[in-house]
């Protein structure tokens, strides 16, 4: 087995008919969970999204908004839709308002 690229390839014979080696050669390539190796797996990396104050997370949230085209959009509208989402996230961060941002305009009419 060896390693290539984030992925592992299994090469093995395939046996033809009466023994022979006219069967060729199978090439399986097997992916691990994600498709690809994590930074922390491959070079022992890792990022990290820090927590925000609320105040601070609904800061971004609305700079988010804005580069949505929802800047007009009043805070009272989304405030407790951004507190949930980060509630049920278990984190208030850029990278959770970032995903906040892009289902609500996705959402909105």
């Amino acid at each position: 087995m060896v390693a290539v690229s984030g992925h592992f390839m299994a090469v093995g014979e395939v046996q033809g008919n009466g023994g022979d080696r006219a069967g060729g050669v199978l090439v399986a390539m097997v992916r691990d969970r994600f498709g690809k190796a994590s930074l922390s797996e491959r070079f022992g990396l890792w990022i990290s999204f820090h927590a925000f104050s609320q105040e601070r997370y609904l800061e971004v949230v609305a700079r988010w908004l804005e580069s949505h085209g929802l800047g007009g959009v009043e805070q009272a509208e989304w405030e407790q839709a951004a507190i949930r989402w980060a509630t049920h996230r278990g984190s208030r961060s850029g990278r959770i308002a970032a995903q906040f941002a892009r289902d609500y305009a996705g959402r909105r009419p």
